[in-house]
């Protein structure tokens, strides 16, 4: 009896098997009770339908049955054609706030050469300077924070929007012949702001979910202004919901981001008196992954 998913699990089966409804895991409220003398747990919620347009309360007690191992599942409920199923259908679709935090990777960015293959020293913008014949300079793991809201769209659906912004230092790895060395090159900010939907991959309070969309992603560094740029970005998201009661829970996510990537005009500096011949290579797209716990609660309980 202390398994909760366990519990609402066996209620889901059973309203399918019976009636071919689906309950709603956002209405739950669970408590203890006792029948005859015997404690058990009692979970109240909200059915719909997936046959008709209609719903309603129910009422279920867990009984447990130690003699014979089993778990008696007793179940009241009413039937309702439309204000009950107007009422478990809102409790589904309500709107949610989101607040997370976690850690991003990025990944390469631009490779730089000298083309008679001669080390010369590099003026990274940040951080002060490094001699190599060639460096590659890549977005380094950072700390994220994303903020957002959404809303439920039925039993499976929901849509959410979210802001997210995480800061990176990009090193550059400089190579040095049989050795090499990591400097860092500067300091980044990446905005993003998305449009995902969310789909929930089984009926259950505790659940994992997929989630893909798109948004804009803004790279704004500290000192190479060159290398400033905003555009699309296409996202895939999978995780796992904790249900943390009727109307919270916290979600852990990995969220991967393509965008697209362009070092336009920017060229790589040196300390030189004369600017060394050189060719850069820039990647033409950015991927970012990201580890994140979010916490959502519901603002119309």
């Amino acid at each position: 009896l202390q398994d909760r998913d366990v519990l609402a699990a066996m209620r889901a089966r059973l309203g399918r098997a019976m009636h071919d409804e689906e309950i709603v895991p956002e209405s739950f409220v669970w408590s203890d009770a006792e029948i005859g003398g015997v404690p058990a747990v009692k979970l109240e919620g909200a059915w719909t339908g997936n046959r008709f347009a209609g719903g309603g309360a129910f009422w279920c007690y867990f009984v447990p049955d130690p003699a014979r191992g089993r778990i008696h599942c007793v179940d009241q409920q009413v039937h309702a054609v439309d204000a009950a199923a107007d009422q478990a259908t809102a409790v589904g679709s309500r709107w949610t706030v989101n607040f997370g935090l976690g850690a991003v990777d990025g990944g390469d960015l631009l490779r730089v050469a000298t083309l008679d293959g001669l080390p010369v020293s590099w003026d990274p913008d940040h951080g002060g300077g490094f001699r190599s014949s060639r460096y590659l300079a890549e977005l380094a793991p950072g700390p994220g924070l994303v903020l957002g809201a959404g809303r439920r769209l039925g039993r499976r659906l929901g849509l959410r929007a979210e802001l997210g912004w995480s800061r990176h230092d990009v090193l550059a790895e400089a190579d040095l012949g049989q050795l090499g060395a990591v400097h860092r090159f500067d300091r980044w900010n990446v905005f993003a702001a998305g449009l995902d939907l969310e789909v929930r991959l089984v009926q259950a309070p505790s659940h994992p979910y997929l989630a893909v969309g798109g948004g804009v992603v803004s790279l704004d560094p500290d000192a190479a202004s060159g290398l400033a740029q905003t555009g699309l970005e296409a996202r895939l998201a999978l995780g796992y919901r904790f249900h943390l009661g009727r109307i919270s829970s916290v979600r852990l996510e990995a969220l991967a981001a393509r965008s697209g990537f362009s070092a336009g005009g920017w060229v790589p500096v040196s300390l030189n008196s004369d600017q060394p011949p050189m060719e850069m290579v820039a990647e033409d797209h950015l991927q970012r992954l990201g580890l994140l716990l979010v916490f959502q609660t519901a603002l119309d309980p």
